[in-house]
């Protein structure tokens, strides 16, 4: 059942993400698209992005510094990443490459790791999977999006639960 929520009073009025933060945020957004390997054009999702963390922010005040501490800990990951593998002799745009897909991809699989991190993973990475999936990835996986009821479970030799992407010639 969807229960209307109010804005929190700590919330500002207007949102108060810095344009490197928000530039961090959108890196993160493109990063789980490429993870899922989703292939949606993504060229008007950034301003959904920023009313969706505008949303976050007007109902709890506190994402507003859950998205500054992102900003601060990805890069961190992705560089440590970077560091080790230079350390173990890989090149340098090998270490890039693949330091950055190795950071992401702790980022979006595991559990474990510094406070911060593991904070960052709970508030911003997942729900931003979560939506990222939900705008982008219906049809990735084989799917139209549906605007309705999507009913039943997906089952071995039993239609679909929902409108299957048709093949085109």
């Amino acid at each position: 059942m969807y229960q209307e929520r109010a804005r929190d009073l700590l919330s500002p009025l207007t949102t108060v993400v810095s344009t490197s933060v928000e530039a961090a945020m959108w890196d993160l957004f493109l990063e789980i698209g490429k993870f899922w390997e989703l292939t949606d054009d993504t060229a008007g999702y950034r301003l959904r992005l920023q009313a969706f963390m505008a949303n976050r922010i007007s109902l709890e005040s506190k994402y507003v510094e859950y998205y500054r501490i992102a900003a601060r800990v990805i890069p961190k990951l992705v560089t440590d990443k970077i560091a080790r593998l230079s350390a173990e002799g890989l090149p340098e745009a090998e270490a890039q490459t693949k330091g950055r897909k190795e950071a992401y991809c702790e980022l979006f699989t595991k559990d474990t790791g510094p406070r911060e991190l593991q904070q960052v993973r709970k508030v911003v990475s997942r729900e931003f999977i979560l939506w990222r999936l939900a705008i982008g990835g219906f049809s990735a996986f084989g799917a139209l999006n549906y605007p309705g009821y999507i009913g039943g479970a997906n089952l071995p030799n039993q239609p679909a639960p929902y409108r299957t992407r048709e093949l085109r010639p």
